[in-house]
């Protein structure tokens, strides 16, 4: 059971009970709050703002480990190929398609 605080001494007491065993006064707020649980827009947006950033996460690394870039970027190892034309494509992939679930539980809640 939950506990509620009596509205004439403010001490915590159970909520099966109907009078106050401190100050005997009637329990008569009987509100219950529920809380929502988690999930709906806040969970949502979570997730568009996590699926954007790894779309911008994949598009960068792509463009910079790709060569498409003007300016030379040295790294001290050897990329395979299979990184870039499969997995960050991949990558981006997975971003768009949390992001368009992200935007539908948004939208729904």
């Amino acid at each position: 059971m939950s506990d509620i605080q009596c509205a004439n001494c403010g001490k915590i007491v159970s909520a099966r009970f109907t009078l106050c065993p401190y100050c005997r006064e009637e329990l008569t707020s009987r509100t219950v709050f529920r809380q929502r649980p988690p999930g709906g827009a806040e969970v949502g947006a979570r997730w568009i703002r996590r699926g954007l950033l790894y779309m911008l996460l994949a598009g960068i690394s792509y463009y910079l480990l790709g060569g498409h870039s003007p300016l030379p970027l040295a790294i001290p190892f050897e990329i395979p190929d299979w990184v870039i034309n499969y997995a960050l494509p991949f990558l981006f992939l997975g971003g768009l398609g949390l992001a368009v679930v992200g935007f539908i539980r948004h939208s729904i809640a």
